[in-house]
């Protein structure tokens, strides 16, 4: 696996913390993609099935660059940033919200 980097995430929390003071956002999409230090495996967290976070820590692991930032331990598991799985994650957009995303990113 990667090194785990010395840099600590918690500037990071404490930004996302100010939008959302803490526990999980109203929408019922919200998805943040991190993986599993250990194991390598991609992690979903706000899916039935994920370990519970808030969502600073969420957004903190899928931050956490490992070999610049400390895994974010959540649960007792550490955490880094999705894209040590997967760079791309549209296997986890639904066909009916592609479109949406579309509509959103290309409104002027």
């Amino acid at each position: 696996m990667a090194p785990a980097g010395r840099v600590r995430v918690d500037p990071i929390k404490r930004t996302v913390q100010r939008a959302v003071a803490c526990g999980w956002p109203a929408h019922p999409r919200c998805r943040i993609i991190a993986t599993d230090y250990t194991s390598g495996k991609r992690v979903v967290f706000g899916e039935t099935g994920a370990p519970e976070a808030d969502l600073a820590e969420a957004v903190a692991a899928s931050c956490a660059i490992p070999g610049f930032y400390e895994p974010v331990s959540i649960k007792g598991r550490r955490y880094v940033d999705g894209g040590l799985h997967s760079l791309c994650n549209l296997d986890l957009v639904e066909l009916g919200n592609a479109a949406t995303i579309s509509e959103r990113c290309w409104q002027d």
